[in-house]
C-alpha cells in the first residue's frame, strides 16, 4: 500500500480496513428505470416500512442506500423488493461505475466480465428498446447466475455468454459503443470483508493477476468502436492491477485517450473501495450504428449456440425462454392477466406457501406496479422454471 497511499494515510486505512471487517456496511440502489413516480417514492420512511433499514445516502449516487442487512425482514433471497428487481444489493463503491460510461438508450453495449450481474443490470437500466447489451462470462456456473440476474431484473434485450475474452473478438470487432470490463483480480478490497483473504495475495497473484487483465483489456479494446468509451474497473488496490494496465494500454495503441480515474478507500469513502479508469477510443472512420448492429446479428446468428446461455427472449437451444419475456420492463402489450400482490402474499408466494390462485391462461404477478413472476397456465416461472 505503500505505493498507492501517502505513508501518512497508511495507518488510518488499516484502522478502517479492519473496522470494516468487523462490522461490513452494505448497500443498494434502486433501480434508475423506474417511473420517476415510482423511484421518488422509495424513501428511507418506504422502505422501513417492507423490512429493509436504510442507514444513509450513498453521496456519490443518488438512488443508493447503505441499509443494515442483519435487520432486514425478510430473508435477501426472498424478499420481493429484491425478486422483483425493484432494488440490487451492490457495493457502493461500484456504483458510480456504470453511469461513468455515458450509456444511452440505444447504444449496443458489451459487459466482458460481467458476473454476478450487479453492473451488467446496471448497464441495462440505461438502455432502451433499441439498444442491446452482451453480457460475458467465462465461467460456465456464474454465467449461468448471470442469466437469471438478468431476467429477473427484466433486462431482456440482452444476450449472455460463457466464453473467453478473446473467443469474442474477431467477430465483433469495432461493434461495441460502450464498453465494461470488471476484471477479474486479485480482490484485495474483500480484506474489509474476509480477514482469512489478507494472507492469500502475494506479489507473485497480483503479476499473475495483471497479465491476465492487460489481454482481456486488449482484446476489449478492439471490440470498441471508433469514437466509443470503455470503463476498466476492479476491486484490487495495487498501482500494479490498476493505473499500469490503464498505461500499458496507453502506450500502446495510439487511438486510446485516459478521460478520469477514479479510486475509493475505506478510510476516505467509508467502503471497501476499488478502482475504475474512463477510456475513449478516437473517432477514426466512423461506422453507423445500424451497420455494427447487423454484424452483431449476424455474428450472434452464425456462432448459434456454441457458448450461448440465451440470446433475448430465447434460451441456448432455440426455446422460449417465459420468465425472461414475462419480467421484461419493456413488454408493453401482454395481453394476461396482471395480478397485484401485498408484501404478506408476495412472502408466502417466494416461500411456495399459499400460491395466489390465477384466472387466466397468462398471468403476471405484481408488487409494488413492478414484475415479480409470471407464468402460463398451470406453470408459474420464478425465476427459471416452476416454483413448486
Amino acid at each position: 500500500m505503500s505505493g498507492v497511499l501517502p505513508s501518512e494515510e497508511l495507518p488510518s486505512f488499516f484502522k478502517a480496513l479492519a473496522e470494516m471487517g468487523a462490522k461490513p456496511r452494505k448497500s443498494l440502489r434502486v433501480r434508475r428505470d423506474l417511473a420517476p413516480e415510482v423511484r421518488t417514492r422509495w424513501t428511507a420512511e418506504k422502505f422501513a416500512t417492507v423490512g429493509i433499514p436504510i442507514e444513509e445516502r450513498v453521496s456519490w449516487y443518488d438512488s443508493g442506500y447503505f441499509f443494515d442487512l442483519a435487520k432486514m425482514e425478510p430473508h435477501p433471497s426472498r424478499h420481493p423488493a429484491i425478486a422483483s428487481g425493484l432494488v440490487f444489493i451492490q457495493e457502493a463503491g461500484a456504483m458510480e461505475v456504470v453511469p461513468a460510461l455515458g450509456v444511452e438508450p440505444e447504444h449496443l453495449v458489451l459487459d466482458l466480465c460481467a458476473a454476478p450481474g450487479a453492473k451488467a443490470t446496471h448497464l441495462g437500466e440505461y438502455l432502451g428498446s433499441a439498444g442491446w447489451l452482451v453480457a460475458n462470462e467465462p465461467d460456465r456456473f456464474r454465467a449461468k447466475l448471470l442469466d437469471v440476474i438478468l431476467a429477473r431484473h427484466g433486462i431482456s434485450n440482452s444476450t449472455v455468454y460463457n466464453l473467453e475474452p478473446r473467443q469474442l473478438v474477431e467477430e465483433h470487432e469495432g461493434v461495441f459503443d460502450r464498453v465494461l470490463v470488471d476484471a477479474p483480480c486479485s480482490g484485495e478490497s474483500l480484506f474489509a470483508k474476509r480477514t482469512e483473504k489478507r494472507s492469500d495475495v502475494s506479489d507473485k497473484e497480483v503479476g499473475r493477476c495483471a497479465l491476465r487483465q492487460s489481454a482481456i483489456l486488449g482484446n476489449a479494446w478492439r471490440m470498441l468502436a471508433p469514437g466509443g468509451k470503455l470503463v476498466y474497473s476492479t476491486c484490487a488496490y495495487s498501482r500494479g492491477e490498476n493505473e499500469e494496465v490503464v498505461a500499458e494500454l496507453l502506450a500502446s495503441h495510439l487511438d486510446a485517450r485516459l478521460l478520469r480515474e477514479q479510486r475509493r478507500f475505506p478510510h476516505r469513502d467509508g467502503v471497501p473501495g476499488g478502482y475504475f479508469a474512463v477510456l475513449e477510443k478516437a473517432a477514426i472512420e466512423l461506422v453507423d450504428r445500424a451497420v455494427r448492429r447487423a454484424r452483431l446479428e449476424e455474428a450472434v446468428r452464425m456462432r448459434g449456440s456454441k457458448g450461448l446461455v440465451r440470446d433475448r427472449g430465447f434460451r441456448w437451444n432455440g426455446e422460449v425462454d417465459a420468465y425472461a419475456r414475462v419480467m421484461d420492463r419493456r413488454e408493453t402489450s401482454f395481453g394476461g392477466e396482471e395480478i397485484e400482490l401485498d408484501l404478506p402474499s408476495a412472502e408466502r408466494f417466494l416461500s411456495g406457501e399459499g400460491i395466489p390462485s390465477h384466472g387466466s391462461d397468462s398471468f403476471v404477478f405484481l408488487w409494488e406496479g413492478e414484475r415479480l413472476a409470471g407464468g402460463k397456465g398451470a406453470e408459474i416461472y420464478y425465476p427459471r422454471g416452476k416454483l413448486r
